[in-house]
């Protein structure tokens, strides 16, 4: 069943004619025909939003690696200039000459100047080497030769330092240190020499004596270590005879 457009009358769907207005049914078929609007057909645009979604994901990955690889790269040249230090640093200071502030006047000898350690001057006053220490009851020979040494000591302290032969040592050019030798150092006292053994000093005085050093017969003695009183810090001399001028 139909419905006439003109009076609202229900009509039979092959009608031409409207019962109640006599409207005619065919032209207002084709008008209805002609009015139907016609839906246009849209293309999906899935497909052409997905190629723009790749274009824009392929140029996101290549800025990205733009960006990585200029990072490293920097990175790179800072790695490089840091891991080649500047010549200047590369060179070391030269090592200073130690100075020699010490000096005493010794009897029979002159002045000679050493080292001063813990307010304790200490300097070497003679060298000589012996196969033997001969006294006048007893002859003490040495293992290889003996270096005997005539050190002077003077106390600027303000109390009373103590000097020992144990705390003096004598060393080569390859390291290797020695001690004093008992043996000598007893020879030494049974001719009458003054020797380092326990020897106090007081404020402003100066003492010396003899030490024996039982050494190799080729070995190369480079220096002489010491403390500055029992109790003091160490200090090292060149194993030769300093004049002071």
């Amino acid at each position: 069943m139909a419905f006439c457009p003109n009076c609202g009358k229900e009509i039979q769907d092959d009608a031409k004619f409207c019962p109640g207005c006599g409207k005619k049914m065919e032209d207002q078929a084709q008008s209805n025909q002609t009015n139907i609007p016609t839906v246009p057909q849209v293309n999906s645009p899935e497909k052409k939003v997905s190629k723009k979604q790749g274009c824009f994901g392929c140029l996101g990955i290549i800025i990205i690696l733009i960006v990585v690889g200029s990072f490293l790269g920097s990175n790179g040249n800072k790695s490089t200039n840091t891991a080649a230090p500047s010549t200047s640093s590369q060179k070391q200071e030269q090592p200073k000459e130690p100075e020699y502030k010490y000096t005493c006047d010794v009897q029979g000898i002159g002045k000679v100047k050493g080292a001063i350690v813990s307010d304790v001057g200490v300097a070497i006053a003679e060298i000589k080497s012996a196969d033997s220490i001969d006294s006048q009851f007893t002859s003490t020979k040495a293992q290889g030769v003996f270096k005997i040494l005539y050190v002077v000591a003077s106390n600027h302290q303000k109390d009373a330092v103590t000097m020992d032969s144990a705390s003096m040592k004598l060393i080569d050019d390859k390291g290797r240190e020695y001690s004093h030798s008992t043996h000598g150092d007893t020879a030494l006292q049974m001719k009458g020499r003054e020797t380092f053994f326990l020897e106090q000093i007081n404020p402003g005085n100066t003492a010396g004596g003899h030490i024996a050093f039982d050494v190799p017969k080729d070995a190369n003695i480079v220096k002489m270590q010491f403390r500055g009183g029992m109790s003091g810090k160490k200090g090292e001399l060149p194993f030769k005879i300093m004049p002071a001028e």
